[in-house]
């Protein structure tokens, strides 16, 4: 069953099912285009992408919710052998356009919590960046239970995601600052992500609870969060690893 939200992720896609027209070709080429001219938001998810999964080359990795490619090619560039699926069409056909340089990283039009095509504990490590927040609390479970399946035993699975606690996310909620994107209907705090991978089987290898790439604000919170009074308002996103429990 194709789940509204479950294919569209890191951040440069907003939830959408795979017929919903305002997520054409173009939209896809813009935010590829974004990606490739290194915008902020894009080199800082790519940061903390490497700083957390570390991806080696020869490793098989899943990215569940390809958007417009980013982080698939960004793994596969690692010399990494990437499996990505989306429910959009146009997402797929604009990242296999920007890939097709890559023979090492593939693309399918599919559920990010159903992937039947790939076979179970075949793989090294599972990227979710920017999709749990698109998705309701079962779509969530549903999306993480596939990781589990997807990953061999003490397979990696890495989740970043908006932190709801975060003042910026505070604010947005009241509509004092930047808006909320539509899709964005299921920000979560980072207790609520890490309960939900632990009811999926996983342990918490690090709660990495990176700030915001605003200069000089980023510095005011990271001494916030040193603090014993709501450190959340200082955490920016949701950056988990999480591994496969042996059982």
């Amino acid at each position: 069953m194709k789940e509204r939200g479950t294919g569209s992720g890191h951040g440069d896609v907003a939830a959408s099912s795979a017929g919903d027209e305002t997520y054409n070709a173009r939209y896809y080429e813009r935010l590829a285009r974004e990606a490739d001219r290194g915008v902020a938001s894009h080199r800082w998810r790519m940061l903390w992408l490497d700083r957390m999964l570390d991806a080696q080359p020869g490793e098989r990795i899943v990215d569940l919710g390809s958007g417009a490619g980013s982080v698939a090619r960004h793994l596969g560039l690692r010399g990494a052998e990437v499996h990505s699926v989306d429910l959009s069409e146009n997402a797929v056909a604009c990242c296999r356009r920007r890939c097709a340089d890559l023979p090492n990283v593939h693309f399918a039009v599919a559920d990010a919590g159903d992937c039947r095509h790939l076979e179970s504990a075949a793989f090294d490590k599972v990227a979710c960046l920017d999709l749990i927040e698109h998705v309701d609390d079962s779509v969530m479970v549903r999306v993480f239970r596939e990781a589990h399946r997807l990953l061999k035993v003490d397979g990696l699975l890495y989740v970043y995601s908006p932190n709801r606690s975060h003042w910026i996310e505070r604010l947005k909620r009241r509509n004092l600052i930047l808006r909320q994107p539509a899709g964005h209907t299921h920000v979560r705090t980072v207790r609520q992500v890490r309960a939900a991978l632990e009811q999926c089987g996983f342990s918490i290898v690090r709660d990495a609870r990176p700030t915001s790439m605003i200069p000089l604000v980023r510095w005011l919170e990271r001494l916030w969060i040193c603090q014993p009074l709501w450190p959340e308002l200082g955490v920016y996103r949701v950056c988990i690893l999480a591994r496969k429990d042996r059982r």
